[in-house]
């Protein structure tokens, strides 16, 4: 089942800052991001990720999104923060994509489930420079003999098949031509620290009276786990793999 066809899958609010601002710095030095380096944050949203990267890395940063209400209070948050020279705003189509071949030294996939994993890596490739970064978020199975929670069974069926373990994400990062370099997951404090800001936020009128139903769902049967989730959100950081490149040897991954 495409994405198309069974609706936007309503990640939590932005599950990449889920994982913690410590473990964005830590994904984007592995990247080894720095002044010259350009990144997309793709699905940006209010752009948290970008200030980061621009402010503690001095990375250029296209931050593009569908959503111009979200862009125009980025704006506002950039002039603020002194950052409008190092991060540019850009209302996009998810489903056409306009940048330029090898443009990217990082990639961050939207959080939004605009695309599948399989999908963000395989349409965003051509993206990214040689030896550029791809860093997709993506719920994931804990435990491959664990049985399924009600919550877990909800992600299965936004995403129209079974949520696969994280090694078996890795392995489609190899397929599409990566080589995986880093995976974060999110601990049972981490996922109900997440869950617990966004109950915040759903206190709040929204305009988007099915994304908060939705989130509102996925809180409803996260709290019924008691605290011991067989399903959480993961980071994947993937290197683009050039055609015939041999596997990098232990500790010399660059």
């Amino acid at each position: 089942m495409s994405v198309d066809e069974q609706g936007p899958l309503y990640f939590s609010g932005d599950a990449r800052l889920g994982l913690g601002r410590q473990s964005l710095r830590r994904l984007a030095l592995i990247a080894r991001l720095g002044s010259g380096s350009k990144v997309l944050d793709l699905g940006c949203g209010s752009g948290g990720a970008a200030i980061l990267l621009a402010r503690d890395f001095g990375c250029s940063v296209v931050a593009a999104d569908d959503d111009g209400a979200a862009l125009a209070v980025l704006d506002g948050r950039l002039r603020s923060e002194s950052l409008s020279s190092r991060v540019e705003t850009l209302t996009i189509d998810f489903a056409q994509l306009t940048f330029g071949d090898g443009e990217f030294n990082l990639i961050l996939a939207p959080a939004m489930g605009v695309y599948s994993f399989s999908d963000a890596a395989r349409k965003l490739r051509r993206y990214l420079a040689v030896r550029g970064r791809l860093l997709v978020c993506h719920p994931a199975r804990i435990g491959k003999n664990q049985a399924s929670s009600a919550f877990a069974k909800y992600w299965e069926q936004k995403l129209g098949s079974p949520l696969q373990v994280p090694h078996e994400l890795l392995q489609l990062f190899e397929q599409a031509g990566y080589e995986p370099e880093a995976l974060e997951a999110l601990s049972d404090a981490e996922l109900a620290e997440l869950y617990r800001a966004q109950e915040q936020k759903l206190a709040k009128p929204s305009k988007d009276k099915q994304a908060a139903a939705n989130l509102a769902e996925q809180i409803d049967l996260y709290r019924a786990q008691n605290g011991r989730s067989s399903a959480t959100f993961v980071c994947a950081l993937g290197r683009r793999r050039e055609p015939g490149e041999k596997p990098p040897a232990a500790r010399e991954r660059a």
